[in-house]
């Protein structure tokens, strides 16, 4: 039988040197995060210091009074009319504090309908409000501030009858004309918006 073949031990295995990869540092740790982070924070910490302080004095308060506010200050008042100048026609319209927004359905052969009001809240926040199988007819009114800046094509009403196969809506500004849609037919919907 034979013998198996040993290696030659005169030959050396061979070694080969791989260089490693140099090392990576993390990014919160390179030169482009850490400025843009610097950058971030000296820009927080001015709006904080900036913004947060508000001016006194007569110059600060005439401005304010006369609307100076900005909107990334949440200030979305009306201007005052200055000392001697007459107010809008629709300031005198309007001598309460308040505008009154007031949404109607009516129908001749439904006795309920599905409603959904959009609207501005007391404070001029956009708001939508929805009821099911209301009664009709059927009458709200919203009193919004009167100093808010008030869009009337934020004020709208989307119905739809329960029964019957008439419906109409109407939305009406303070003491104008009311803008008014009516809708027949099996299911009839119908959307009124508010014209200024």
């Amino acid at each position: 039988m034979a013998q198996p073949t040993q290696p030659d031990s005169s030959q050396q295995p061979q070694v080969v040197y791989v260089q490693a990869p140099p090392e990576k540092k993390p990014f919160w740790k390179k030169k482009w995060f850490i400025v843009l982070a610097v950058i971030i924070v000296l820009v927080i910490a001015v709006q904080a210091t900036g913004d947060g302080s508000k001016k006194s004095g007569p110059a600060a308060d005439a401005g304010t009074s006369a609307g100076a506010g900005s909107a990334a200050d949440g200030d979305f008042k009306k201007p005052e009319p200055a000392a001697g100048e007459a107010a809008s026609p629709a300031a005198a319209a309007n001598s309460s504090n308040v505008h009154n927004v007031t949404f109607t359905v009516t129908s001749n052969t439904a006795t309920k309908a599905d409603v959904t009001i959009t609207s501005l809240d007391a404070k001029g926040n956009i708001q939508q409000q929805q009821e099911n199988g209301v009664a009709l007819p059927y009458t709200k009114t919203i009193e919004i501030d009167a100093s808010v800046i008030f869009d009337a094509s934020n004020a709208n009403i989307l119905t739809q009858v329960k029964d019957g196969e008439d419906i109409t809506a109407s939305v009406q500004i303070d003491d104008n004309k009311p803008s008014t849609s009516t809708s027949t037919g099996e299911y009839a919907t119908v959307v009124a918006s508010a014209s200024s």
